[in-house]
């Protein structure tokens, strides 16, 4: 799985989050195939995954990406590429 597969997860899975939380509908694109995952990812250490199963918002669990906050994991994504 290529990181740019979870960005493009997490980015739809953070939109709907945000829609979620303002009260509105989610945008149509991110129902799309290609904003979900086929297998869960963990964006966390092996301890780490009953934490994140919990603390992963539904818009994150449904497309099997478990990251618990997610605004900071898209940014140490982002960041372990430029290194």
């Amino acid at each position: 799985m290529l990181a740019d597969d979870i960005q493009r997860v997490h980015l739809a899975g953070y939109a709907e989050h945000l829609a979620h939380l303002s009260g509105q509908a989610p945008p149509v694109w991110a129902e799309a195939p290609e904003f979900f995952l086929t297998e869960p990812v963990y964006l966390g250490g092996p301890h780490s995954r009953e934490r994140l199963l919990a603390e992963a918002p539904a818009a994150f669990r449904r497309r099997l990406l478990f990251c618990g906050p997610p605004l900071g994991k898209l940014f140490a994504i982002l960041a372990r590429q430029t290194v």
